[in-house]
């Protein structure tokens, strides 16, 4: 067997370094050395519980990690296009290709997808990655390894943004100041949207999104009833559209109360209860859209070219670096930390 490094996760709070077997790239394939890796909210909740939710629980040792980029160093049978040496990002989705969803365009709803680091799928937390060869895409020369892995949750803030149909011209507001309501904001910014309001209930996360992320405005929601906050920021119409990043179940909630009559709502953030409370009449009252966000279709493409024209200060984005071998102490700080941290990223010099 030829072995690699990875970090395998056995248990709650459970990492260990181990040597695990190598891959190869099969027909279609690619083997990637894996560079850096993205610490995802989702990586936590596993780390912490060895479970997500009530719908992803691990039943084996496990490797975690699905927001790699790295270098191609072996391509299977029939692959065209990528080459050894090339620098990419990886899209951790591999759909059946067949059903109605991935005919449509819509792969990101397939009820087969294999995604890196959910129950039964490796993730990237290690040296090499095999993946698919449609799932890698090349990354300018110029971009750093940590940036280009953003990819992954700058392609949910696209997506929120794609289904919340934002414009130039738009008011919009986001609710959550963490990763995800940051890349939506750099997205946002991206597709010409310039009056950006991003609340949040901590002082530090709206310090950094003045400092880095061009919003216009910032609100610490905790502390403004939502009529004061439609009055001050949108003259009391309410806002175009609301991206909610969160996951307060007030903050789903609040959604519905900042949108304007007609306006469009997108629902990223995943609360800790399924349940969650809305004012049913006023939503029909304002006849208002409301979308929940599944991840991403067709976004890596785009989401490199965002990286790539720093419409935000994306190195400020990358809070702490750890190497491979310190993947526990790594998810120990994204635990501990994360109301003053936005992304912890996992590298491999080697």
């Amino acid at each position: 067997m030829t072995g690699m490094r990875a970090a395998v996760l056995y248990g709650k709070k459970d990492i260990r370094i181990e040597e695990v077997e190598k891959p190869s790239a099969g027909p279609g394939e690619v083997v990637v050395q894996i560079k850096a890796v993205g610490i995802c909210g989702s990586d936590v909740h596993y780390y912490e519980e060895f479970r997500m939710g009530k719908t992803y629980e691990m039943v084996e040792p496990q490797i975690l990690g699905h927001e790699p980029s790295g270098i191609v160093v072996e391509t299977g049978e029939g692959v065209t296009g990528i080459k050894p040496g090339d620098r990419v990002a990886v899209e951790p989705g591999e759909t059946c290709g067949c059903c109605r969803h991935c005919k449509s365009g819509h792969y990101n709803l397939c009820g087969d997808v294999r995604f890196l680091s959910t129950p039964g799928n490796k993730g990237a937390f290690a040296e090499y990655l095999v993946i698919g060869a449609d799932m890698v895409f090349p990354i300018p020369d110029r971009m750093s390894y940590e940036v280009a892995s953003l990819s992954e949750p700058l392609s949910v803030g696209i997506h929120a943004c794609e289904l919340a149909e934002v414009k130039p011209g738009d008011r919009l507001m986001i609710l959550g100041g963490g990763p995800i309501g940051i890349m939506a904001a750099a997205a946002a910014l991206a597709f010409g949207v310039t009056d950006i309001t991003l609340g949040d209930i901590q002082e530090n996360r709206l310090q950094f999104a003045r400092e880095h992320c061009h919003v216009k405005h910032t609100v610490n929601t905790g502390e403004l009833k939502t009529e004061e906050i439609v009055e001050r920021f949108t003259g009391g119409e309410g806002f175009d559209c609301v991206i909610e990043t969160s996951g307060a179940p007030v903050a789903d909630y609040m959604s519905v109360d900042l949108v304007r009559k007609g306006g469009r709502i997108s629902l990223v953030g995943i609360p800790k209860d399924e349940a969650v409370q809305f004012h049913i009449f006023d939503i029909i009252d304002k006849e208002v859209t409301l979308k929940g966000v599944f991840r991403y279709a067709n976004s890596y493409p785009l989401a490199i070219q965002i990286l790539d024209s720093r419409v935000i200060d994306f190195d400020a984005v990358i809070t702490k670096r750890f190497e491979l071998e310190e993947t526990a102490e790594a998810m120990d700080f994204a635990l501990n930390h994360k109301m003053e941290s936005v992304k912890t990223v996992i590298v491999n010099a080697k």
